[in-house]
């Protein structure tokens, strides 16, 4: 399996914050780490530095590495550079053979939802070319917005698991709740607020309705340190087709 880990560094505050993301990675075998740039500002005496650590995370561990955005002129040791998080995915998670599979690390922010809404409905238009690519679309639009939405800040990241099997679609998103009651009660509780009619009984969970409709499968659970990950399947070929 493929991963990505999108680690921002905005301000030289938070080096410390990338650090720890960057030995955190230790455990991932085979991963590609993404600096991420485009907000940076008088980070440029810290990459050098910064850049010597990612090599010796990758030692024995099999990474790769590139940077997104960042000073024009910022000498960053041969590595890739990309400009929109878009043209990151589509290089770095290439998706052309069956079966698929692909973890991305994203930091809470919505302004990246489109790139990676595109990717993922590109590569599952590639790997499954009768696919219905508007509804995975809106999946994945709704799916991360409720992760990032009920994230605790932009600081904080959410893991989106990508799969397809040549008969159907499987994405997995997880993220730390913010709420202090349990994460998945609220979201069951949400999403029974509809009737059949589509009557919405409450003030949030809309998105959490449409998701349910369109998946084939839906399951919302919760995992160690708060974390509350909703999975949906999306079939793309019935068994009696093969």
């Amino acid at each position: 399996m493929k991963t990505l880990l999108i680690i921002p560094l905005d301000r030289p505050d938070e080096a410390p914050i990338a650090r720890y993301n960057v030995q955190a990675a230790h455990a991932r075998r085979g991963a590609t780490l993404l600096l991420d740039l485009r907000r940076a500002s008088g980070v440029e005496d810290l990459l050098g530095p910064l850049l010597e650590e990612f090599g010796a995370t990758a030692e024995g561990n099999e990474q790769s590495f590139g940077v997104l955005g960042g000073p024009a002129d910022a000498e960053l040791g041969g590595l890739p550079r990309f400009a929109d998080l878009g043209a990151a995915l589509t290089e770095l998670c290439p998706g052309e053979a069956l079966p698929y599979e692909v973890e991305l690390v994203l930091p809470s922010r919505i302004e990246d939802l489109p790139a990676l809404r595109g990717f993922l409905s590109d590569t599952a238009r590639r790997l499954h070319p009768g696919a219905r690519e508007f509804e995975l679309s809106i999946l994945v639009d709704e799916i991360c917005q409720n992760a990032i939405q009920n994230s605790p800040s932009n600081k904080s990241h959410y893991e989106v698991l990508f799969r397809a099997d040549g008969r159907r679609i499987r994405l997995e998103v997880t993220n730390q709740a913010a709420e202090s009651f349990p994460p998945e009660r609220i979201m069951q509780k949400r999403l029974d607020s509809f009737d059949d009619s589509g009557d919405y009984l409450g003030d949030r969970g809309r998105g959490l309705f449409l998701i349910a409709r369109l998946a084939d499968e839906m399951d919302i659970r919760t995992g160690e340190g708060e974390r509350i990950t909703v999975a949906v399947t999306k079939n793309v070929r019935a068994a009696e087709e093969d």
